[in-house]
């Protein structure tokens, strides 16, 4: 998601690209084939489309019978390890209070969205973004920190779910597949060859963010 706030005469805008980030797109990035970009993004745009967030990450949207179809249910418990779970009811107990919609509706009163679709427009922001940051982003959690390495700006993630079973294929330097919190923390850190650090925010639950290093801390 791609915010800008304009707080010209006391109002609030925010903007964002609504498109997930795939493999192919972060790859295309790195070699600057901008012809390829233009094409992948597109059909990205209407892939997104079909997605919305829920309580257990993403999932697709709604059939015809309004009844929600859930891309393997992507953080059941048995794809967390037990602190996530204990996360994810907390969080479901904190929120009872609170239907959806007055949520969407609070959230409307403080600002204004609007979702960016053209292409161009998406790329240009891709191309000149200063940094990246995610706090709990489920699935994206990976696809930030390689954004963020293949555009070489800062970032900062906090990671909460594991998701093992939708990334069967993340491995640990040493081959030890990634199963649980720590280990996904430890994937993270060894992405970035000695220049990611990792750090405790003070709040509770999964409060681990991982960022990268300034230049100058970099090899210590």
């Amino acid at each position: 998601r791609y915010v800008t706030r304009d707080y010209t005469e006391g109002l609030r805008t925010c903007k964002q690209i609504r498109m997930c980030l795939h493999d192919n797109i972060i790859q295309t990035l790195r070699e600057s084939d901008y012809n390829k970009l233009n094409r992948l993004i597109s059909e990205n745009l209407d892939e997104s489309k079909e997605l919305r967030w829920g309580s257990k990450g993403l999932h697709e949207h709604e059939n015809e019978h309004g009844v929600e179809e859930r891309c393997d249910n992507f953080c059941s418990s048995e794809d967390e390890d037990d602190d996530s779970i204990d996360h994810r009811k907390g969080q479901s107990e904190d929120q009872s209070e609170k239907s959806e919609s007055n949520k969407r509706h609070e959230l409307e009163n403080r600002a204004t969205v609007s979702e960016i679709e053209d292409v161009d427009e998406i790329i240009e922001i891709l191309r000149n973004t200063s940094a990246i940051v995610g706090m709990h982003p489920d699935q994206a959690t990976g696809a930030i920190v390689d954004l963020a390495l293949a555009l070489k700006v800062p970032f900062a993630v906090v990671p909460c779910c594991v998701y093992h079973k939708v990334f069967p294929e993340r491995k640990l330097k040493d081959g030890t597949l990634v199963t649980n919190y720590d280990m996904l923390i430890q994937f993270l850190v060894e992405k970035g060859s000695g220049h990611i650090g990792v750090a405790k925010l003070d709040f509770e639950g999964k409060n681990k963010v991982v960022y990268s290093l300034p230049r100058k801390a970099r090899g210590k």
